[in-house]
């Protein structure tokens, strides 16, 4: 040892032994570094006579789980417990552990626990090459109590600012960041397979905050990831932030149509239901289960035709302002309906109403449908149509049109996600007696009545 201090003592008795450390902290030789911290370790070997089973006491506070590692690696342990170890990469300080067991150590029939640790972060596990099933979360930052036995148990985590969940396999940013997050869940051992019949979870971040609450059952399935039933509700949502929040089960460009087209905006109230076998997410079929997200969206900006779908050079689609209405995700599909905007400029842009929006199906040839409604003045929505690709798609019908007073108009588009260059435009103007001049060089028609 370069340097050791603190206090160790032991007992040797026939029917077992007790270790105990008391401030103890060190350096090897070697580099090993062991910071401090108290522990006892009391063994029972199992009484053949009395029919007594081995049992053990294992008590500890303040020790430092990266150190606890690193000296774990370095003893004599059998090859299944090294190999684990050598790939956790774990820190964290154990406030206090109590640890009793009957039986063999290995593998002991009967035990109980309880610990306390602090600033826990634990690495995720990525995803298996050719598995479906996400790989196991990691944590950053976390605050943890436990309380388990053989029958089941029952865990708190709590997180404040820097902390981190590692979602790998689920979202496309694997890292969520937490300002605050408070999380328990009860289980329990049930007809041969583990059981979460109670958990809860309340998270806040930059992006969202919301709680959520559920149960758990595994598969009769090998490997599979288990039935979840889940229900929540989100009260604020940042709407330009949705996008890294929805699975890796939805086809990338759905995703990334959700990032370009979102700018800005609040998805509020909206309530989460989903249920079903967590490898059918997001349940194609109704039968399959339920996936559903609704809410309402307020002051959006969205850029409905973003520019990664356009060609270059292209005129923009004018943008709408200021969206407000009620948005669904419904397995598959996703819904905006009841809506309101304005088209163009934010403030003085065309006002549209009746707005619904719509992709049937999300994974296959996700088609992208909006219709909507406007009244108001015929140099306004002439205007718009004039400085937008919809006069490519009219052949330039209505460039050089010119007219006064109000017309009624509706449209519709219909924009293949994947192949944006195939979009359909249709869309009718009622006037309602107004002067109209097609092009500059014939005569107005005054007082017009009709459809085009």
């Amino acid at each position: 040892f370069e340097s050791l201090s603190g206090r160790l003592a032991a007992q040797v008795r026939p029917a077992g032994f007790e270790v105990s450390t008391r401030q103890l902290s060190f350096v090897s030789a070697e580099g090993l570094h062991w910071p401090g911290g108290n522990l006892t370790l009391a063994y029972t070997h199992e009484q053949a006579q009395t029919r007594k089973p081995a049992q053990g006491r294992l008590e500890a506070d303040h020790l430092d789980l990266e150190a606890l590692r690193d000296l774990s690696l370095r003893l004599p342990l059998p090859v299944e417990l090294h190999q684990p170890l050598q790939s956790l990469q774990v820190t964290g300080q154990v406030e206090s552990l109590q640890l009793s067991w009957q039986g063999p150590w290995q593998n002991p029939p009967n035990y109980e626990a309880q610990a306390r640790v602090q600033n826990l972060s634990l690495p995720a596990q990525p995803v298996k090459s050719g598995n479906t099933v996400p790989g196991w979360p990691g944590l950053q930052g976390a605050r943890v109590q436990l309380k388990m036995n053989q029958g089941g148990g029952q865990i708190q985590l709590d997180m404040e600012h820097d902390g981190a969940v590692i979602l790998p396999g689920i979202l496309e940013e694997p890292s969520v960041p937490i300002d605050s997050l408070h999380a328990q869940a009860r289980w329990q051992r049930k007809d041969g397979r583990w059981d979460v019949p109670q958990w809860s979870l309340q998270l806040s971040n930059p992006d969202l905050q919301g709680q959520w609450q559920g149960q758990w059952h595994a598969s009769t399935k090998a490997d599979d990831p288990g039935v979840l039933d889940l229900q929540g509700q989100i009260s604020q949502a940042q709407a330009n932030r949705v996008h890294r929040y929805l699975p890796t089960v939805l086809p990338t460009s759905v995703r990334q149509y959700v990032r370009d087209a979102v700018v800005k905006g609040r998805y509020t109230g909206v309530q989460i239901n989903i249920q079903g076998e967590l490898d059918r997410l997001p349940f194609a079929h109704p039968k399959e289960g339920e996936f559903r997200f609704a809410g309402r969206l307020s002051g959006v900006e969205l850029d409905y035709m973003p520019t990664s779908l356009m060609p270059r050079n292209s005129l923009p689609w004018p943008r709408l302002h200021e969206v407000s209405g009620q948005l669904v995700f419904d397995r598959l599909s996703m819904k905006l309906s009841d809506a309101s905007a304005r088209a163009g400029d934010a403030k003085t842009g065309m006002a549209l109403n009746a707005i619904q929006a719509k992709i049937a199906n999300m994974a296959e040839q996700a088609t992208l449908e909006v219709s909507g409604e406007q009244k108001g003045p015929a140099t306004q929505v002439l205007s718009l149509i004039q400085k937008s690709p919809i006069d490519k798609y009219l052949n330039s019908a209505l460039r050089d049109m010119q007219a006064t007073g109000a017309v009624q108009t509706r449209v519709k588009l219909n924009i293949p996600l994947q192949a944006p260059q195939n979009t359909k435009v249709q869309g009718t103007v009622v006037l309602g007696g107004n002067d109209l001049r097609t092009t500059p060089g014939l005569p107005v028609f005054e007082k017009a009545q009709g459809t085009i």
